[in-house]
């Protein structure tokens, strides 16, 4: 594996890449798995944040593999393979969760969450891009889950982007409202707050160009609120809560944050209309008193950095101007 935890003090990774890494059972038959091909976590509570996992290999947990309390934020698995293990004469293992595979528990120790991040283009057997264990839950808000697939012919393209127990908000997922497995009861809107099933209209998603374009159903769809405080930006750095003019709001906060571990970058020709709507008036002047008032980044009008009262001068002067 790229990297192992076991059993270690709460860490945070942050800006790494976990590249063509490969995790190989010691006998080449039998039931034991190589698992966690990009990172490996045993009983240490991990934060993953603005990383990437490509083109990692593994039986089970091709990106990451773990068993304890994880949470990802604006992170990327893309093209990662779970193979599976022969074990003659029995059945081969492995083969799932070529993303993430993660067991979950009833208990705060065990729990995972993933936010604004991408999980596209995985490949394995069954439950491939984010395969959940276990008696707990998996919380899943503005991420997108699209484009993996499978060999299992008794699943279907939901089960092949996110499996087990979990709770999706404000999320692109391939398949989420088609007609339900055997025994399974249909999905309604209601069940998914904000999420939806549109192709998310990446860049170049064959050539590994996993931004949204212009007209990406994910631009300002996802809920601000769910975006914790301490994350660093998107996956390259860049600002969150870039809002998009020339698109209708379809998630929750001001700004809305994008869906997926990319924000769309949008070159804002009049910065002093923080409302977005296209002049500037006394909308924009509380909007600004607000964000200046929390410390928000979106407040900084002057050089030098921080937010001050030369930022309170600096707004009233492009304020007057207007657009």
């Amino acid at each position: 594996a790229g990297m192992a935890l076991y059993q270690c003090t709460p860490t945070q990774i942050v800006g790494c890449d976990f590249v063509s890494n490969t995790a190989r059972p010691f006998y080449s038959i039998g039931d034991e798995l190589g698992t966690g091909g990009g990172a490996w976590v045993f009983f240490t509570d991990t934060v993953f944040d603005r990383c990437a996992f490509r083109n990692n290999q593994a039986n089970e947990g091709a990106g990451i593999r773990a068993w304890h309390k994880i949470t990802i934020t604006n992170s990327l698995f893309a093209n990662n393979r779970a193979v599976r293990q022969p074990n003659d004469p029995y059945p081969d293992q492995g083969g799932f969760g070529a993303g993430v595979a993660v067991n979950t528990g009833s208990t705060g120790s065990r729990t995972f969450e993933m936010i604004n991040s991408t999980v596209v283009n995985n490949r394995g057997e069954k439950d491939v891009g984010v395969s959940v264990f276990g008696d707990g839950n998996a919380t899943i808000w503005n991420s997108i889950l699209y484009g993996n697939t499978g060999t299992a012919t008794d699943q279907g393209p939901i089960r092949f982007q996110v499996s087990g127990t979990n709770d999706l908000y404000f999320s692109c997922v391939q398949g989420l409202f088609d007609p339900p497995e055997p025994g399974e009861d249909p999905l309604v809107p209601s069940d998914v707050p904000g999420s939806f099933d549109a192709d998310p209209v990446l860049v170049d998603a064959p050539g590994g160009d996993f931004m949204l374009t212009a007209g990406s159903p994910c631009v300002d769809a996802g809920d601000s609120s769910a975006v914790p405080v301490w994350a660093g930006g998107d996956l390259v750095g860049l600002a969150r809560f870039v809002d998009d003019p020339d698109v209708i709001d379809r998630g929750l906060g001001f700004p809305v944050v994008d869906i997926g571990a990319y924000e769309r970058q949008v070159i804002v020709a009049c910065p002093p209309d923080l409302t977005g709507e296209g002049d500037v008036n006394t909308n924009d002047f509380f909007a600004f008193l607000s964000l200046y008032q929390a410390q928000d980044p979106r407040a900084d009008f002057a050089p030098g950095g921080g937010i001050n009262t030369n930022d309170f001068f600096a707004f009233l002067a492009v304020y007057q101007v207007g657009c």
